[in-house]
């Protein structure tokens, strides 16, 4: 398989998404169905984690999946961590943005695993707690 989507915790508010060292736009098309499935499936915010650490090989419409998941992902309230190993995919990102600025996405990049699980630890207790101890949020 060219992607795998699977829980990144017991309590299923986080999904991880591993593209493999080769993968397609079909492989992508599959998983993301998938998890656009899941997170409709939940009534709470799911996150994202993609590790895209292993990837060597990209399909040629890259953009085009780029700006496909910028669409189908701007309905959540959620975070979505790119865990990779240079700067490609935040450059590819930043291109997609510019070209799309209605398409907000709240995007982290990352090239550690625990910073990544850090990082929607954190925006989950934002979530839980809209305020902190000493100013309650308004509650408009």
């Amino acid at each position: 398989m060219g992607m795998s989507i699977d829980w990144g915790n017991y309590e299923e508010t986080i999904l991880v998404v591993k593209p493999a060292l080769r993968w397609t736009h079909e492989d992508y098309r599959r998983e993301m169905t998938r998890a656009i499935d899941a997170m409709h499936n939940k009534p709470y915010p799911v996150d994202m984690i993609i590790d895209l650490r292993q990837v060597m090989h990209n399909p040629p419409n890259l953009i085009n999946i780029c700006r496909d998941a910028r669409l189908r992902l701007k309905e959540f309230d959620n975070l979505i961590v790119v865990i990779s190993n240079n700067r490609f995919w935040q450059t590819l990102n930043n291109t997609v943005v510019r070209q799309m600025p209605g398409a907000h996405v709240n995007v982290f990049f990352t090239r550690s695993v625990d910073e990544a699980y850090r990082a929607v630890e954190d925006a989950q207790q934002a979530r839980d707690y809209p305020y902190d101890n000493d100013s309650p949020a308004s509650a408009s």
